[in-house]
């Protein structure tokens, strides 16, 4: 029997509360990852189908077409689906439901009679270029129907350029609930960073944005030792690594060969969907190191650590991947995040994202006066959310260094700051600093200048 979280209803309620209102939106639903979107899908396929509408589901990878499928013919058998995907070798639009890859679907929309409504999945896929696959289609069916209603979800309201909202491409989010919400609410499984942890060498770790491949080959031995150890800290038993390039992939990999972690590599010259199956259901592999394959639609819940051999480029691929370790499994309290990309410092924790403002260019660094076209998240705007008495002593809070406020063990704030300029990172510095003792000082600006230049 199908257990409903009383979020999904809400959602659910929401969307039809804002097509009562106005048919023909275009409104967001916003549900971090491992919430179950492919249950609301679900619900709302019942619930237009009793009311003898007509639905086209559309997304962009056949794994979720062939998931949200798969769901509605679990609980709703009884109802006409079809399915338009080339991958799955289906070319079907005849469906009261039909459930379409966006790459294949686009060739048949002229053969398929009118949809009362469209629900896109990863919704963050769809921009605002009129000559984008989803725009062609939508535009294509709101000629047969005028009247045609679009439900967007996603787990990231946002694209590169920024909300999805501000851009036009939809009107509004009817509903939301987030990350630390359902965190707290027990339904997601929290994400950690690394405690204080030993380190002996004072190795420079961190990955370039344009590693090659023999800087990497070098500090490959170092990156998996340290991967290795936070492993052991709480017994984390599915790794998942993020490389950027099938030879990183490869070398990371056979590091952790070498030091007996049953682990393997998928990349999109070796993809295996029963590998992705035996890594989620059996204890085949410890370890899986992939090239942007589990950004997105691969649902492995047992995943208790995630480490980034990679700087991320995308704000949207950062938090997709996250998400991979948000879902909860038996005998999970948590999942680590091991960032040696120093993506936190650039694009924000899950919930906490850092935007770029709609309009300003993308250039993330301050000019002379302060100025930036960066948008920080919820409480880290400027000093004064931190609880730092001296501003002007801590004006670089505003112009270069993101502040966040942390407790030691002992009770005693402390301030962790990282460092956007990258002529010399900041995080760097106290990546290492804070990783080979417990270390709490009060950083004026003239002691900041001891570690690094400060342009401002």
């Amino acid at each position: 029997m199908l257990e409903k979280r009383y979020y999904q209803i809400e959602a659910v309620k929401a969307v039809s509360m804002a097509f009562k209102e106005k048919r023909n939106d275009w409104i967001l639903v916003d549900l971090p990852t491992g919430s179950g979107k492919s249950i609301v899908i679900y619900m709302l396929c019942h619930g237009m189908f009793k009311s003898n509408r007509r639905v086209l589901v559309l997304t962009h990878r056949t794994k979720l077409v062939e998931q949200n499928h798969a769901e509605l013919e679990r609980f709703g058998s009884h109802i006409h689906t079809s399915i338009c995907s080339g991958d799955l070798k289906s070319y079907d639009v005849s469906g009261q439901i039909v459930f379409g890859n966006i790459a294949t679907y686009h060739k048949f929309t002229c053969e398929s009679n009118p949809y009362d409504y469209a629900i896109i999945d990863e919704a963050q896929r769809v921009n605002e270029s009129d000559d984008s696959l989803y725009q062609l289609v939508l535009k294509e069916e709101t000629k047969k129907n005028p009247n045609l209603g679009v439900v967007g979800l996603t787990a990231t309201p946002f694209n590169d350029k920024g909300y999805l909202v501000d851009q036009g491409i939809f009107s509004r989010v009817v509903y939301t609930k987030t990350y630390k919400e359902l965190v707290e609410e027990g339904f997601l499984s929290p994400l950690i960073t690394p405690g204080f942890i030993e380190f002996t060498d004072n190795t420079q770790i961190f990955i370039g944005k344009d590693e090659d491949e023999d800087s990497f080959a070098v500090k490959a031995p170092t990156l998996v030792d340290r991967t290795i150890q936070c492993a052991q800290i709480d017994g984390r038993k599915k790794w998942l690594v993020f490389t950027p390039t099938i030879e990183q992939a490869e070398i990371f990999n056979e590091e952790l060969l070498k030091r007996g972690i049953k682990s393997d590599v998928i990349h999109s010259k070796k993809k295996s969907s029963k590998m992705i199956t035996d890594f989620r259901y059996t204890d085949e592999w410890q370890c899986l190191v992939n090239v942007a394959m589990f950004v997105e639609g691969v649902n492995v819940p047992s995943i208790d650590m995630i480490v980034y051999a990679s700087k991320i480029d995308s704000l949207v691929k950062w938090w997709q991947s996250l998400g991979r370790g948000t879902r909860k499994s038996d005998g999970k309290k948590n999942c680590l995040i091991v960032d040696f990309g120093e993506n936190i410092s650039r694009l924000g924790q899950l919930g906490d994202p850092i935007i770029f403002k709609i309009g300003t260019g993308v250039n993330p660094f301050p000019d002379g006066n302060g100025n930036s076209d960066r948008e920080y998240g919820k409480g880290l705007s400027d000093s004064a959310d931190v609880g730092i008495s001296d501003v002007e002593e801590f004006e670089v809070s505003i112009t270069g260094v993101h502040f966040q406020p942390i407790m030691t063990k002992i009770g005693v704030p402390a301030i962790i700051a990282f460092f956007f300029r990258h002529n010399e990172s900041l995080f760097s510095v106290f990546y290492n600093v804070f990783h080979k003792k417990p270390y709490v000082a009060n950083f004026s600006k003239k002691n900041l200048e001891k570690f690094f230049p400060i342009n401002t």
